[in-house]
C-alpha cells in the first residue's frame, strides 16, 4: 500500500490560487447575470450597502427622527 505523499507548501498555494480564479469567474458570470436582468451595473460601496437594506426590508434604510 502506498504511504500518503506530502504536499509541499508551494502546491498547496497553487492549488489555492486556482481554486479562486474559480470563484472569481463564478462571481463574475453571476453579476453580468444580475446586471443583465435589471438592466444596470450592480452598485458598489456605499450604494450597494443601501441596495442591501432596500432588499432586506423593502422599504430602504430607516432615517432616525
Amino acid at each position: 500500500m502506498d504511504e500518503p505523499r506530502e504536499v509541499s507548501q508551494t502546491m498547496k498555494v497553487c492549488h489555492a490560487a486556482k481554486a479562486g480564479e474559480g470563484l472569481e469567474k463564478e462571481a463574475l458570470k453571476r453579476e453580468r447575470a444580475f446586471e443583465e436582468k435589471v438592466g444596470r451595473d450592480k452598485r458598489k460601496g456605499a450604494d450597494r450597502v443601501e441596495e442591501r437594506a432596500e432588499a432586506a426590508n423593502g422599504k430602504g434604510p430607516v432615517a432616525d427622527d
